[in-house]
């Protein structure tokens, strides 16, 4: 990534910072080498590694698929919180009923 950041640099000058994912890649790119000059414990990768992963979404400008895909799982999204909701109070009432069946013990 630092290869490529620096060979765009090169070829495109100033253009190269009026694109938004540019300078995302520039952002990371200068992350990363400040946690290997510091000498972290993963070279400062783990955030940065994460938000790597989401150069993955420059390709959605590409492909009208994809984009549908990723807008679908977006509007997903508040359906499967209230979804996750239903099932953590039918936990929790299960877990009270487990809780009543099962608190006692008998003397022996």
């Amino acid at each position: 990534f630092t290869l490529e950041a620096m060979v765009k640099i090169i070829a495109m000058q100033l253009a190269y910072f009026y694109d938004g994912w540019n300078r995302f890649d520039l952002m990371c790119v200068v992350g990363t080498l400040v946690g290997i000059a510091t000498g972290g414990e993963d070279g400062g990768g783990s955030v940065i590694g994460i938000l790597r992963t989401l150069r993955i979404v420059r390709i959605m400008r590409f492909s009208k698929g994809l984009r549908q895909i990723f807008t679908a799982f977006i509007l997903s999204i508040p359906k499967l919180a209230n979804v996750c909701g239903i099932l953590l109070l039918l936990l929790f009432v299960f877990a009270v009923l487990g809780i009543q069946l099962f608190a006692t013990t008998a003397d022996l």
